[in-house]
């Protein structure tokens, strides 16, 4: 024999003394209906409030994926110089080769941030490196790819604002 209450202690939930669910639906009391709607704004707060971060860090992500891009860049470009000045074919290929990569990555970053000059120029100084890099591995090397390789400032005057702690970021136009 099962008690009396059985089917009503089965079938409902006690979400809070004013709130209770059960087989026929959500029964409140007036307070219940007040805290479930206090219930209702913090969630929907904490939704938007977890948006505004998720969007905050891809920015600082996206800050970051640049910035060791650009950090790579200057040691390689002034081992190439170094390499150039002295014929170091290999030395030439090898650097040639890695700017060719860091401009890749550029051109894709900025193409992916819809930035098409930036990743317009990026993308000439990755084939202006692949060029250099090609002709070094065949035993020539090119004092004129210093002209054609390095024209940073150009960019750099544009897209790059220096901070007041002296670090540089991306200017979006």
């Amino acid at each position: 024999m099962l008690p009396k209450n059985f089917e009503k202690s089965l079938f409902m939930i006690t979400i809070s003394p004013r709130v209770k669910v059960n087989m026929r639906g959500v029964e409140m009391s007036v307070e219940g209906r007040e805290e479930m709607r206090k219930v209702s704004v913090l969630i929907a707060i904490c939704f938007v409030l977890a948006l505004v971060l998720s969007l905050m860090g891809q920015s600082q992500q996206n800050q970051n994926a640049l910035k060791n891009i650009m950090t790579q860049v200057d040691p390689a470009w002034t081992s190439l110089q170094m390499n150039l000045d002295s014929g170091n074919a290999a030395g030439v290929a090898t650097d040639a080769a890695k700017l060719q990569r860091l401009f890749d990555a550029a051109d894709r970053f900025f193409t992916k941030m819809n930035m098409q000059q930036p990743a317009g120029w990026a993308k000439e100084e990755a084939a202006a490196a692949g060029a250099a890099a090609k002709a070094a591995k065949a035993g020539s090397v090119d004092k004129n790819a210093k002209a054609a390789i390095g024209k940073c400032k150009q960019c750099h005057d544009v897209y790059r604002q220096k901070n007041q702690d002296g670090s540089f970021s991306l200017k979006r136009q």
